[in-house]
């Protein structure tokens, strides 16, 4: 219920079409959860498409814009206990650490890549620094596949999904997802619709859309989509401290 009130707060705050739950909380005496539901938000999940064959400097841009907003707005009191709770603060420490799992898989099938991969999860010289900033609303869950664009414009955002993440915290990890995607081109468009390119921010951004790319490669293999997971070595290739 708490969730609830939070997204009706954040659809009438924000510039971002998001869930509206206009069914709230609902019971049923033949299944035995509760259960909810909103009008569905029309559009493609940017997961589906090749960044190849999307116009990432745009997208990019806007993106970074609706950020900038997100990040910019101020929480009522009554919302920071829900947001407060959502989590924690992730450091670039336990960003990095939570993806040793994937480094013998890694390193055994991607070897061009090994000693590089090895470094960037071991080497503490290579950890940026943490925020210092103080904590801001984020949706800390910005998958592709939580990112809709439009139909006729793959270069539009039209939706926002899944914000049972949102949280006070770095907003740098809202930019990690869409690096593990889109690289360096789609980092570079979203600092600039942000109004912010500072070398630490852009540094954390970067180190977190690198520790996600792991994930992705680790998803891709284990589901068997090999043309995504030779993209994302790709895009780890072109990411990875020399």
């Amino acid at each position: 219920r708490d969730r609830l009130a939070l997204l009706g707060w954040l659809a009438d705050t924000i510039d971002v079409p998001i869930p509206r739950y206009a069914w709230g909380a609902l019971e049923a005496p033949s299944f035995p959860y509760a259960f909810s539901g909103y009008p569905k938000l029309e559009g493609v999940q940017a997961a589906s498409l090749d960044p190849g064959n999307v116009d990432l400097e745009r997208l990019g841009r806007q993106v970074g814009a609706q950020m900038r907003d997100l990040h910019a707005v101020a929480v009522p009191e009554a919302m920071r206990p829900v947001l407060e709770n959502a989590g924690h603060r992730v450091s670039p420490r336990e960003a990095r650490d939570g993806k040793l799992r994937y480094i013998r898989d890694f390193c055994r099938d991607v070897p061009p890549l090994r000693a590089r991969a090895r470094r960037f999860l071991t080497d503490d010289d290579l950890l940026v620094p943490d925020d210092r900033d103080g904590p801001v609303l984020i949706h800390d869950d910005l998958l592709v596949e939580h990112l809709l664009l439009a139909p006729d414009d793959r270069a539009r955002g039209v939706g926002w999904l899944d914000w049972g993440d949102a949280c006070l915290g770095d907003p740098a990890h809202d930019f990690a997802p869409l690096v593990s995607w889109g690289g360096d081109t789609i980092l570079d468009a979203m600092l600039a619709g942000y109004g912010r390119d500072d070398a630490a921010f852009r540094a954390r951004a970067r180190f977190f859309g690198i520790c996600l790319a792991f994930v992705d490669w680790h998803h891709w293999r284990r589901t068997r989509n090999g043309v995504a997971q030779v993209r994302t070595e790709r895009l780890l290739d072109a990411l990875l401290p020399a």
